[in-house]
């Protein structure tokens, strides 16, 4: 007599997380680094979705690292794929195709394909990215074809002329559209071009305070444009690889993978940390501020539970004098001349300083 057959389900990864910084201080000027240990009991190989915190909220406002758990979306049946912010902006899937093994970036992991042809995906939030406010857009893209424009991401309104579009021209420029003034951009790369059938890690940032964009390629500051216009609020959907305007000919051919919003304008050195998926630069953190980083381990079969490290308070640096002149009131040092001592300081919180003289 022969048993039922029992088939054997892939255990799903697990893993530990600590937190530590560059030295004991705990200062502004210490990077952050997580470090990470993974255990799978098929043996598999383990990819670390990570997702970093401040003051309990996630550092962007949207992470879509396109994990195992992603499904495809078809013409009968939308998929869906996860954002593993605090701020949880799950989205919806139409058409595109999740591949699971698209060798994207630098983990290795899956991406979702859009045929240029009505594929995308959608985010319900009406704060990504904000309006009237710096913002960052960063994502791995493989375009299989440069001809016209291709959407990478976007967020307007259908008819009030309000929001942004994000694309690639023929050239393998960024295109950059304010909807709201009708007005558009390209950011010329020249040898730095995105090319055809070749991944690259893309950052387009809209410094609103500054009147600049500015576009990165592979961790790298390409290029900078001025643009003065604001971007008026849109209520449509956040959307990636299609023209959020429902018009067509625009849609992205190609893959898209690890997309992430920022409400803020990040750093050169966090852009060149992210492409190089490394530590957590200072720049990006401040006094008073606690820190945190969460990691959700995927072996590709699945996705395991996500584990958050302790906290870190980031400290008072101490300020440093650096020399001390003393001068009087003519050359010649007589005794109708004042003293004035004249002191060279630096504090790496930017605090205002005092000094105490002892005479």
């Amino acid at each position: 007599v022969n048993s039922s057959s029992v088939f054997i389900m892939n255990s799903l990864p697990s893993v530990s997380v600590s937190l530590n910084m560059t030295s004991s201080n705990n200062v502004t000027t210490d990077n952050l680094t997580g470090y990470v240990t993974a255990s799978d009991l098929d043996g598999d190989s383990v990819y670390n979705i990570t997702d970093w915190r401040f003051n309990g909220n996630s550092f962007s406002v949207l992470n879509m690292p396109f994990a195992s758990d992603s499904t495809n979306g078809t013409a009968s049946l939308n998929g869906s794929t996860l954002d593993y912010s605090s701020y949880l902006n799950n989205a919806t899937v139409a058409n595109a195709l999740y591949n699971e093994s698209c060798n994207s970036g630098y983990d290795g992991s899956g991406c979702y394909e859009f045929d240029g042809s009505g594929d995308y995906i959608s985010v319900v939030d009406e704060n990504i990215p904000p309006s009237g406010s710096s913002f960052a857009l960063s994502a791995w893209v493989y375009p299989h074809v440069m001809d016209g424009y291709r959407v990478i991401a976007g967020k307007t309104d259908n008819t009030e002329h309000e929001g942004w579009i994000i694309s690639l021209d023929a050239s393998g420029n960024i295109f950059a559209f304010n909807y709201g003034t009708n007005w558009r951009a390209t950011v010329s790369l020249g040898a730095d071009a995105f090319q055809a059938n070749e991944w690259a890690h893309m950052v387009f940032i809209w410094d609103y305070d500054n009147d600049q964009m500015r576009v990165y390629k592979n961790g790298l500051n390409k290029k900078n444009a001025t643009e003065t216009a604001e971007i008026l609020a849109a209520t449509n959907n956040f959307v990636i690889g299609i023209d959020p305007r429902d018009v067509t000919g625009y849609d992205f051919d190609g893959l898209i993978d690890e997309v992430k919003v920022f409400d803020k304008v990040i750093s050169d050195e966090y852009i060149l940390n992210l492409y190089n998926s490394s530590e957590f630069s200072s720049s990006e953190t401040s006094k008073g501020e606690l820190w945190s980083v969460c990691v959700t381990p995927d072996d590709l079969a699945g996705v395991g539970s996500t584990v958050c490290s302790s906290n870190v308070t980031i400290l008072n640096s101490v300020p440093l004098v650096s020399s001390v002149a003393l001068n009087s009131t003519s050359d010649n040092n007589l005794t109708s001349d004042n003293l004035t001592g004249y002191v060279v300081s630096s504090d790496d919180d930017s605090d205002n300083l005092t000094y105490a003289y002892n005479w």
